[in-house]
Parts: C-alpha cells; sequence; structure tokens
C-alpha cells in the first residue's frame, strides 16, 4: 500500500466514524443540586440554560433549602426540563430567553 493510499484510508475512516452523542437523552436522570440561596432561577443543563416554568422565577417552596437543594434533572422533551428535588418537591423547566437577564449576587 502506497503512502498516499494509507492516508486515504484513514481519512475516510476518520470521515464515517460515528457521530458521539453529546446532548443527554430524554428520559435520562442525572444527580444534580440547584443552588436556592435565591429562590428557584435559571439552571445550565444538557448544553442549555433553562428557567423555571411550574413556579415563579425566583420563588423558594416549601421543600426548598435555603443554600442549595438535592435531586435529580430529567430531560422530559426537547423544550421541557424536570428537577425533583430529594424532598419530593418538583420543578419544570423550559429554555431561557436570550435576553433573560441574571439576578445580581444570584448567579
Amino acid at each position: 500500500m502506497t503512502h498516499r493510499c494509507a492516508l486515504a484510508l484513514l481519512f475516510i475512516a476518520a470521515c464515517t466514524t460515528p457521530i458521539v452523542q453529546t446532548t443527554t437523552p430524554v428520559g435520562e436522570r442525572h444527580a444534580g443540586t440547584v443552588f436556592t440561596h435565591c429562590g428557584f432561577y435559571e439552571v445550565d443543563f444538557a448544553d442549555r440554560r433553562w428557567t423555571p416554568s411550574s413556579i415563579e422565577r425566583g420563588a423558594m417552596p416549601e421543600g426548598t433549602d435555603s443554600m442549595a437543594t438535592d435531586g435529580t434533572f430529567e430531560l422530559m422533551g426537547t423544550d421541557e426540563l424536570l428537577f425533583r428535588a430529594d424532598s419530593g418537591l418538583e420543578v419544570r423547566y423550559r429554555p431561557a430567553p436570550a435576553d433573560l437577564e441574571p439576578v445580581p449576587g444570584c448567579d
């Protein structure tokens, strides 16, 4: 095999290698913590920023720790994220708009 053919085979192999999925699959749960010292605000998950949709932004419902709340994140679809706190609290998120301003001192 010539040097040129070997390089061509390497190029073909590189171009036909399956693409590795980098996003989180729908339905897969991941342990996580939401920092709740200012209530529930935006979270970053699966390469996106999410904002609460089932509660008011900044709310601190019963079952929320004053500093951080542990639980699991689960992508429910392309536009819905669910956080289940260990306390039983569930908070749904939607993709955050690009122009959403962060809360000073809470990011």
